[in-house]
């Protein structure tokens, strides 16, 4: 609804260009959703498995050892966060700028804008704040009224 809504004031008060520019960040933030989705429920899977091996070690094990830790480039240190930079769902908006820029440098009829792209990318937001909203406004209410929330 937001993507739509933002594709159409782009295209209808600054033009086709702008227009498709936004249309290319909701794209984005659509493909970034379903990626986070599948993040999100291969996590319900592990729930039951052993946790993470690296965090285990580097939360639990002591440091007596620097060298070993850090052990080259990366090491215990550079695992755990190389598994939490390295998702696929990052790579959307770097895709989105690549893209755009890639573009641009076509001889092409028009050029994507980066800004209505980037606002097109983050209509994501604006719809998790609704849903989430959405979600809490009973809770929200009973505790401003001074209801206990527990009586279902």
């Amino acid at each position: 609804m937001y993507g739509a809504g933002l594709t159409a004031y782009a295209t209808l008060g600054y033009g086709l260009a702008s227009g498709l520019s936004a249309g290319l960040g909701v794209a984005g933030s659509l493909a970034y959703l379903i990626l986070l989705g599948r993040y999100v429920d291969s996590l319900k899977e592990k729930e039951d498995d052993e946790e993470d091996y690296y965090a285990v070690n580097l939360v639990y094990e002591p440091v007596t050892d620097v060298g070993a830790m850090l052990g080259g480039a990366f090491g215990k240190v550079g695992a755990v966060y190389s598994q939490a930079l390295l998702q696929k769902r990052l790579l959307v908006p770097v895709f989105l700028v690549v893209f755009a820029t890639t573009f641009n440098k076509l001889d092409a009829p028009f050029d994507f804008n980066y800004g209505p792209v980037l606002l097109g990318f983050l209509t994501y937001k604006a719809a998790v704040l609704t849903k989430v909203y959405e979600d809490l406004k009973p809770a929200l209410i009973s505790a401003l009224k001074g209801e206990d929330g527990d009586d279902e």
